[in-house]
């Protein structure tokens, strides 16, 4: 419990240290972004969908749907009043220099849902395909999709490891409910 404590209080603090000392320009992230975007994911599906079968993007489309689902829910229903960092940093009266160009949005920061999104797509992939040589990538990619929300200033470190973390578990869960059900 300390460990959750200690988290929660260095969150703001490990967010102003990534956001200030971000690597790469603002346009970059926010297309790093979209990695994480539900037309992105559904991209991907499609072009799976197209190249290795329609049961492989079924798959990945009930994974990936399930678990924005729960992000979501989560989001919306026991962190409604999150506050993102824009708000936050208002809120005690130490508001910080955004990027131009972006909209920021205030409340509903837990969990990150791109970072999610762009995780339990990255393990559903690997599940799919184990023995890919550019497994590594979607691992990067996913790992950036978080990167760019904190820089961003969308979410907090906290918020983005939360959705990094169900990502990966719905992942799992769902890889090993749908391989019992069907032939991917």
């Amino acid at each position: 419990m300390a460990f959750i404590s200690v988290l929660i209080e260095s969150n703001p603090v490990s967010f102003l240290w990534l956001y200030q000392h971000r690597i790469g320009t603002i346009s970059f992230w926010k297309i790093i972004t979209w990695g994480g975007e539900g037309w992105f994911i559904g991209l991907v599906i499609c072009l799976i969908s197209l190249s290795y079968g329609w049961k492989k993007g079924v798959f990945l489309a009930l994974g990936t749907t399930i678990t924005g689902l729960l992000a979501q829910t989560l989001k919306r229903s026991f962190f409604q009043s999150s506050p993102r960092p824009k708000l936050y940093f208002e809120q005690i009266g130490n508001p910080l220099a955004l990027p131009e160009n972006i909209e920021v949005h205030s409340i509903h920061s837990m969990p990150s849902g791109h970072t999610s999104g762009a995780f339990a797509l990255c393990f559903l992939i690997i599940f799919l395909f184990p023995n890919s040589k550019y497994n590594f990538l979607w691992l990067i990619g996913a790992f950036m999709v978080g990167y760019s929300r904190v820089v961003l200033a969308q979410h907090f470190p906290l918020d983005v490891v939360t959705g990094a973390i169900i990502g990966f578990l719905a992942a799992i869960l769902w890889s090993k409910i749908a391989y019992k059900m069907t032939d991917v």
